[in-house]
């Protein structure tokens, strides 16, 4: 049939009655077609029995009232019913799964609390039962995981997804682009590479700073070849030149956007051309919108046609449309130099996080990587000190440089003074050394040498331009 029947909750009307319902997420049947529903934003669950024009509460209150007690329930995604009429709730707010027996007026916490080990949740949402296994699965959501559960046992088994606390790095690297602490403006060798990205083949491209060129090292390839600049190092402002490239970006398409620092402009190179155009900037320093002064980070927003630059002389982050306007608008900072969360200073690394549509600053001069939500007036720390202390300690940072968030939300900084890789947990502010000895620079495969930007691929390889050594290494998961 093209229309519908309403038997549940009454069409357009929101309230915490026993006939209306409010945003529902999640709705299973029971052996005799009984409905059960997530009613979400009155945080509890309703049962119609066959027919019925009234429901009845049977998780959480029917008040709607919020809690994380036995008997209430905080935004609840999902719901199942298995054979014995048991009922399991995905408690998202709560980061927990909650059994509630027919009648019973309290739950019993089956899974979960907030974390990432395997008997913590982050804002589980769908469930599944198995009767016959005697289990059941939570699509455990921000942790971009589902997990398996025994009745009974707290400790889950990961069956989908990336285990977040599983992840661990060799201690070693391979040597993936330049050779080791040899400088040259061959093919085989950087100087004092700043900038790293990776395209959809796993090519690297290499911001070989002090040539003055972009340099491609196709995926295994020993040679490389130069895609932006003069393959020589020779420096310039003309369309063909560059002069100190900090940072590249490579688009869907294969576009190579670089920004061109002493230039103070970004350039724009399709592949195999031989000059590129200018898409921000005018060539010279300044701090009007069509202006940039010592441009560093990019990153680009293929939805929205839009990329973003780090002006880091002045101190702001600035939108330009790929559409070939030359005007930019301040998306954040701009209030000047400074530590205060309406400001930045000398912002360099960026990346840009399409699911929460905001910027991920690396706020160098203020030893922190902060959010800027776009639209917002502000910024909120992620990792390092919110006064802008620098230190070597799992909490703070010293002059970085760079940041990466992977798939699953967490967090990865070039600290480049500490010469480390630091990786943080999504949502947490305490790091762990992923790469590089803190505060010991050097040569050796398991050392760094003020590094300055990072790649994460999509099997958890870490690629850091490792500058001081002028090459790029590459650390495996173990």
């Amino acid at each position: 049939m093209l229309k519908a029947t309403t038997v549940a909750g009454i069409s357009d009307e929101q309230n915490n009655d026993d006939k209306r319902l409010s945003f529902c997420t999640g709705l299973a049947l029971d052996l005799s077609n009984g409905i059960y529903v997530s009613d979400y934003q009155n945080n509890r669950i309703q049962k119609w029995a066959m027919y019925a024009r009234r429901s009845k509460t049977v998780a959480g209150q029917m008040n709607g009232t919020v809690g994380s007690t036995m008997a209430t329930l905080n935004f609840p995604t999902k719901v199942t019913v298995d054979l014995n009429g048991n009922i399991y709730v995905t408690d998202s707010e709560n980061h927990r799964v909650q059994l509630w027996s027919d009648g019973g007026l309290a739950g019993t916490t089956v899974a979960g609390v907030a974390g990432t080990l395997n008997n913590e949740l982050n804002t589980p949402w769908g469930i599944a039962t198995d009767s016959k296994s005697n289990t059941f699965y939570v699509s455990d959501s921000y942790n971009n995981r589902i997990m398996r559960y025994q009745s009974g046992l707290m400790n889950g088994t990961l069956v989908a997804g990336v285990n977040v606390s599983s992840l661990r790095w060799m201690l070693k690297a391979t040597t993936v682009a330049g050779i080791s602490d040899e400088q040259n403006n061959d093919d085989k060798r950087l100087s004092f590479c700043t900038g790293l990205a990776l395209d959809s083949s796993n090519g690297i491209y290499v911001s070989d700073y002090q040539n003055n060129r972009i340099q491609k090292w196709a995926m295994y390839a020993r040679r490389s070849k130069t895609v932006a600049g003069q393959m020589n190092g020779t420096t310039g402002f003309t369309m063909a030149t560059l002069n100190f490239p900090t940072k590249v970006t490579v688009d869907l398409n294969g576009n190579i956007y670089v920004t061109d620092s002493e230039n103070h402009r970004v350039q724009l190179w399709s592949d195999g051309d031989v000059a590129g155009t200018t898409v921000a900037g005018t060539g010279v320093a300044g701090t009007l919108n069509n202006e940039l002064n010592t441009p560093w980070g990019i990153a680009t927003d293929s939805k929205s046609n839009t990329f973003y630059v780090s002006d880091s002389y002045n101190n702001r982050i600035m939108r330009h449309y790929q559409s070939g306007l030359m005007n930019g608008t301040v998306v954040a900072g701009g209030n000047g130099p400074g530590k205060g969360t309406t400001q930045l200073f000398l912002p360099r690394g960026l990346y840009f996080d399409s699911t929460s549509n905001s910027l991920i600053i690396t706020n160098f001069a203020c030893n922190n990587i902060v959010r800027w939500i776009l639209g917002s007036d502000h910024w909120t720390l992620l990792a390092g000190s919110i006064n802008g202390e620098f230190g070597a300690t799992s909490t703070l940072l010293y002059y970085p440089s760079d940041v990466f968030l992977d798939r699953l939300g967490n967090l990865y900084v070039a600290d480049t003074y500490n010469h480390r890789i630091q990786f943080f947990i999504s949502g947490q502010t305490n790091g762990t050394t992923v790469a590089g000895v803190t505060s010991k620079p050097g040569v050796d495969p398991n050392l760094l040498d003020y590094p300055h930007s990072i790649v994460v691929d999509n099997q958890f390889s870490l690629y850091v331009a490792d500058s001081g050594n002028y090459r790029i290494q590459k650390f495996l998961r173990s």
